[in-house]
């Protein structure tokens, strides 16, 4: 949700993307259907971060891939800068990849073990011909110091990294082409808890310098209370809460965020919080519960949950919530919306 007079570097509206998997019956009649996206909308404004959570399979990742049409959309419109990327044409398509980038959860994988640092970070500007040959080695050490990397390492191979280094090296590789957006699909799940404060601050810093925009999508609500601004609670292919970071921590509202954020571990140990423990098992997303996909979970719900889908209601100009009686739900108890705003403290070190 951007300010009123800010024009979006990213705007989603209505987006899914569904999937035909396997056949029905014993002789194979017709395909099943999967909804791994169902109308998910949302914007983000210049230099923020919206970040995107949920239980593995509720359709983040999916999301994010969709987002740059590494997967086609089933429906609904993707705008970057003002400008349609799910109705572009594929030439269109490779000029609009410089603005969008993405850093995959692992970067061992998704780096060529065959490349040196140098050029892994160099391939895209001279693809995108932001760089020649000639002055890409310069930019690429620049870049290097950028993301808190030395220089003289640029012509080591990715398995001569720890795991942080790989990570500031696909950091690098994104902003080589200097985007707009970049999409980070769980950027720090793979790292220790020490490296992932490191990385965040990276990221933070980052932002602050060049004024990129982030989707991060992460399971991990106390990762995304350090560097969101915006936060998207996403269940079975939909949003089911959305609104600034302060009133998600200090006011959730959802049964689900409700639960998601009584298990966030706590520094403080004189703060005392009662877990909520969800029944059951995440829904099959081949037959997801009828009327409110959370209803089979919910120690709340009634009759008209498992009839009708609740849609986004307002619950202040910036906080939406999906559910039929979340005015008589009320918040969890004790939460501080002062510890929403806390920003990660840990010093980013160039040996992550």
């Amino acid at each position: 949700m951007t300010e009123r007079n800010e024009t979006p570097v990213l705007e989603v509206e209505n987006l899914t993307k569904h999937f035909a998997v396997g056949s029905r019956g014993l002789f194979g009649g017709g395909k099943q259907t999967v909804k791994a996206l169902d109308g998910v909308s949302f914007t983000v404004g210049k230099g923020k971060t919206i970040a995107i959570v949920g239980e593995s399979g509720c359709g983040k990742s999916t999301l994010g891939r969709t987002l740059l049409r590494l997967e086609q959309p089933t429906s609904g419109k993707v705008r970057l800068d003002g400008i349609d990327v799910t109705a572009a044409s594929a030439s269109a398509l490779r000029a609009m990849r410089r603005k969008m980038q993405i850093v995959f959860q692992d970067p061992f994988s998704s780096l060529h073990p065959k490349m040196t640092a140098a050029q892994l970070v160099a391939e895209p500007m001279l693809l995108h011909k932001v760089a020649t040959k000639k002055d890409a080695r310069a930019r690429v050490a620049a870049l290097f110091d950028l993301v808190g990397l030395a220089p003289y390492q640029m012509d080591r191979y990715p398995h001569q990294f720890s795991g942080g280094q790989r990570q500031r090296i696909a950091i690098a590789r994104a902003l080589a082409v200097e985007p707009s957006l970049i999409v980070c699909d769980e950027p720090v799940s793979a790292l220790d808890v020490s490296i992932q404060a490191q990385i965040i601050n990276l990221l933070t810093d980052l932002q602050a310098k060049l004024g990129v925009s982030y989707v991060f999508i992460s399971h991990d609500l106390g990762v995304v209370r350090y560097i969101s601004d915006e936060i998207a609670v996403m269940y079975l292919g939909r949003v089911v809460e959305q609104g600034t970071k302060r009133e998600l921590f200090s006011s959730p509202r959802h049964p689900y965020t409700q639960a998601l954020l009584s298990a966030v571990p706590r520094p403080d140990p004189s703060y005392r919080s009662q877990r909520i423990v969800l029944k059951g098992d995440l829904p099959n997303p081949l037959s997801p519960p009828p009327g409110c996909r959370f209803s089979s979970r919910c120690g709340h719900a009634r009759d008209i949950c498992r009839r009708q889908e609740p849609q986004l209601d307002a619950a202040s100009p910036s906080h939406r919530v999906a559910c039929h009686f979340w005015k008589d739900l009320g918040s969890l108890p004790g939460r501080d919306a002062a510890r929403a705003d806390t920003a990660a403290t840990l010093p980013a070190s160039h040996n992550a």
